[in-house]
């Protein structure tokens, strides 16, 4: 089997000055496999969009209090929105006839939205939340995933 993943092709990311990030990608990947036994070539593959808009919060402070003691972290908070859009295909090809045949596919929306705060160097805490629709173009039923959470990320280095 070969496979080659691009991504991104095309990848704009912008920070304006007042504070506002841009994103826009286009993905590309592919997989195909040869089966000898029945002389059939499978292809897999998708293409992806992503478009996303970022907000930085400069300066935020957030108090800790502990028993008695109450700490201030200073820090941009970095608030990100992404969408994208993914259409996948799986093509058999049978070779003695050339023929084409999609066998399955979708089409996967998905949405996320983030906010990260590096509390010091070496903590950081990031809020998530992802909601993905999964949409078969053959045979299935829609699919909607929600995650959410929380992430707190310490740096040994």
């Amino acid at each position: 089997s070969v496979s080659e993943k691009i991504s991104p092709i095309i990848g704009i990311d912008t920070k304006l000055q007042n504070n506002i990030t841009t994103k826009f990608e286009i993905r590309n990947n592919r997989t195909i496999s040869l089966s000898l036994v029945n002389t059939e070539i499978s292809e897999t593959g998708g293409n992806e969009y992503v478009m996303g808009i970022g907000y930085i919060i400069k300066d935020f402070t957030v108090n800790i209090k502990t028993e008695g003691a109450t700490k201030s972290y200073t820090n941009d908070i970095n608030l990100r929105l992404d969408y994208s859009i993914r259409d996948n295909d799986v093509i058999r090809r049978t070779i003695s006839d050339d023929k084409k045949h999609v066998i399955s596919g979708q089409t996967i929306y998905s949405l996320k939205l983030s906010a990260d705060y590096q509390m010091t160097q070496q903590f950081n805490v990031r809020l998530f939340a992802d909601y993905t629709f999964n949409k078969p173009r053959t045979n299935g039923y829609n699919t909607k995933n929600i995650s959410f959470g929380v992430t707190m990320r310490y740096t040994l280095i």
